[in-house]
């Protein structure tokens, strides 16, 4: 992704967009779609289409100088309805919140500087334990040395973070930092202890669980993955996944339910043998 993030930046030397913000929410759909596909082989190329629905950036036919336009947020002042990158904007202050639409509210934190990025300069922003870092930007800018903490419902934080984190209210201070109370349920983990077992010849679970996943090993150097997933998408997994070949999926036991998903050198009916023979420890 680092490498991604640096032929992007290349590519637009003369604009300079704000290429991570705009990543930020691509990756966060990429991750959002490997929870529905096979594993993840085409990680990258999702983060590329993505980027292309995210925003747009507009150059000035005149002056050739890069501008957005800014819907005006009820509220707001007016000098964010059209502004030019660049130019200085009202200071954010620690403790200022912002109402981003459908229960979602934005308190800015100040951040403790980092190593600054090596293409856009930007610093990195350094917050407490109690805040998690989830996306900011390379780029200098009125943003730089503050983080947005989102709080609010689950799905509305997660539509805001797909869409690149984009706010008319905000959208102008380059450098933001975004993140979340490290608590917040959005962030933690699926997998709280519960335990499975397979049994089927030839294969094996392989390792620890890790980011909600645990490897299965068989034969002919077939693979798959056992997945954790939180009890509260299972309604959303099935409909999603009611036509994708190649996964099975459990019912749901202790607050989550698992898939098993395969990869290329797996076959369906392995697939489906390894979920008939899953027990739950």
């Amino acid at each position: 992704m680092n490498d991604l993030n640096s032929l992007m930046h290349a590519s637009v030397d003369d604009a300079r967009p704000d290429v991570d913000r705009l990543l930020a929410g691509a990756i966060r759909d990429g991750q959002r779609l490997q929870r529905r596909r096979r594993i993840s082989y085409a990680g990258a190329g999702l983060a590329v289409a993505a980027i292309a629905t995210v925003g747009a950036v507009t150059l000035d036919s005149h002056t050739g100088s890069r501008a957005t336009e800014l819907a005006p947020a009820a509220g707001a002042p007016a000098s964010v309805t059209s502004i030019a990158l660049g130019v200085p904007q009202t200071p954010l202050h620690a403790g200022e919140t912002f109402d981003l639409g459908h229960g979602v509210t934005g308190t800015v934190v100040a951040c403790k500087t980092g190593k600054a990025d090596p293409i856009g300069g930007n610093p990195a922003c350094l917050l407490p334990a109690r805040y998690a870092v989830q996306g900011g930007s390379s780029l200098r800018g009125d943003g730089s040395g503050w983080a947005i903490v989102l709080t609010g419902p689950d799905q509305a934080i997660e539509d805001f973070w797909s869409n690149g984190f984009q706010d008319p209210q905000l959208n102008h201070y380059q450098g933001l930092t975004w993140a979340l109370n490290a608590d917040d349920p959005l962030i933690q983990p699926a997998y709280q202890g519960q335990a499975v077992a397979i049994d089927v010849p030839g294969w094996k679970l392989v390792g620890q669980v890790g980011d909600d996943k645990q490897s299965l090993e068989g034969p002919g150097g077939a693979v798959a993955d056992i997945v954790w997933r939180k009890a509260s998408g299972y309604a959303a997994w099935i409909q999603g996944m009611k036509n994708e070949p190649g996964t099975w999926t459990s019912t749901v036991h202790d607050g989550v339910f698992v898939t098993i998903q395969g990869s290329p050198t797996t076959t369906d009916a392995q697939i489906q043998a390894l979920g008939a023979s899953l027990t739950w420890k």
